[in-house]
């Protein structure tokens, strides 16, 4: 059986791993902000905000695809 002291102790160190992993995940990004893209890739993009919008349920897109109806 665990002492209650060990289970403060077991609490501790989960979270300092939690803490160390959260501090080496956060130096890394996979993603980029708009302003960061470069002219090559700013082409590439359909940054417009205005889309059409189905007639008969106005919160989805008009194009069906990627949804379908059963």
């Amino acid at each position: 059986m665990l002492r209650p002291y060990s289970v403060f102790v077991l609490l501790f160190f989960f979270c300092l791993g939690v803490k160390v992993e959260g501090a080496a995940g956060a130096e890394e990004r996979s993603w980029r902000t708009v302003s960061e893209l470069s002219a090559e890739e700013l082409e590439q993009i359909d940054l417009t905000q205005e889309t059409l919008r189905d007639p008969q349920i106005p919160y989805i897109p008009a194009e069906p695809y990627p949804f379908s109806w059963c």
